[in-house]
């Protein structure tokens, strides 16, 4: 971040975040890996696997099942082939080791923009099947899902609806 967004005279959320070795951001990185995809889908897609991933590492670990989870879903729900959808995990939950959560808020923001609330909802229950997919939401990874669900501008009953499904492999009620 530049000084001139630290004084808030330049949004830099709209452009792609390079780092100080010239990476390109996150989203760009897939939206690039996607190449074959019309870039629209590709964005959606990005974003989508960005927020599993932030989910899939809410407890700082992203268990092998969640991965897979977040490729089947990629696959089923995205289009994706199978190296696609294996290749965009890997980048998604790679990126968010690394950036510990600095760029969340601009990439929630960014899918609340491309989507529709129905898409919105649908992600909803996305984000609890990564986190069940070990057997087991842990009270992070349930609270870093309310936090999305805020931050998209979902209703707390959109919330609950969405958790239902999965309320055997809520941490906190066992």
């Amino acid at each position: 971040m530049g000084i001139m967004e630290l004084l808030g005279l330049r949004d830099s959320s709209d452009q792609p975040s390079v780092g100080a070795n010239g990476e390109i951001g996150e989203i760009d990185e897939v939206v690039a890996a996607l190449e074959t995809l019309d870039k629209e889908r590709a964005h959606y897609l990005a974003h989508v696997s960005f927020l599993l991933s932030r989910v899939a590492h809410a407890d700082l670990d992203i268990s092998a099942e969640e991965r897979r989870r977040i490729e089947t879903i990629l696959i089923d729900a995205g289009g994706l082939n199978y190296q696609e959808a294996k290749m965009v995990a890997e980048i998604a939950c790679s990126r968010t080791i690394l950036q510990a959560g600095t760029a969340d808020h601009r990439i929630t923001r960014g899918f609340k923009e491309l989507t529709t609330k129905q898409q919105r909802l649908s992600l909803l229950h996305c984000l609890f099947a990564v986190s069940a997919a070990d057997k087991d939401i842990s009270v992070d990874e349930d609270n870093e899902i309310r936090r999305i669900s805020m931050e998209l501008d979902l209703e707390h009953d959109d919330f609950i609806k969405a958790r239902a499904p999965f309320r055997e492999y809520l941490a906190v009620l066992k």
